[in-house]
C-alpha cells in the first residue's frame, strides 16, 4: 500500500510525469493548468523556498521547463479541469498515455466544450443549521 501524501505533492509529481510526457514527443510549448494553488505557487518560487517534501521535484520541473520554447502554469477551477478528473478516473492508480485520435468519446466531448469556451456554473455550498 503507499503512504498517504498531501494532494500538491500528488498534482507536482502529476505535473512532473506529464511535463516528462510532453518532452519525449517533442513538444515546444506547454500550458499547465492544475486546481492546486499550492502547486502553482511551489512552480513560481525558487525551489530553495519549497517545503523539503516538494523542493527536489520543483527543481526536477524548473529544469525540464527550460526545455521548451514557451511554458506557461495556471490555477483553474477544480470544476473547469473537467479533462483532468476523467483521465483520473479513467486511469485509476495506473499510468495512462492516450494517443488523440484514440480518445474516448466522452473525453472527446469534454474537449470540445472546453475549445468551444461552454461555461460551467461553479455553486458555493451553504449549509445551514437550527
Amino acid at each position: 500500500m503507499c503512504p498517504e501524501m498531501p494532494i500538491d505533492v500528488v498534482e507536482l509529481i502529476a505535473i512532473h510525469r506529464g511535463i516528462q510526457i510532453a518532452l519525449s514527443n517533442g513538444v515546444q510549448y506547454i500550458n499547465i493548468d492544475t486546481d492546486s494553488r499550492d502547486a502553482v505557487n511551489h512552480l513560481f518560487s525558487p525551489p530553495s523556498t519549497c517545503p523539503l517534501l516538494v523542493r527536489n521535484c520543483v527543481l526536477e520541473i524548473h529544469t525540464m521547463l527550460a526545455h521548451f520554447k514557451s511554458w506557461n502554469c495556471k490555477h483553474v477551477f477544480r470544476e473547469t479541469n473537467r479533462v483532468a478528473d476523467y483521465l483520473s478516473k479513467f486511469a485509476g492508480t495506473n499510468e495512462l498515455v492516450l494517443d488523440p485520435l484514440q480518445f474516448p468519446f466522452e473525453l472527446s466531448r469534454i474537449i470540445a466544450e472546453d475549445a468551444r469556451g461552454d461555461l460551467y456554473l461553479r455553486l458555493k455550498s451553504v449549509s445551514m443549521s437550527r
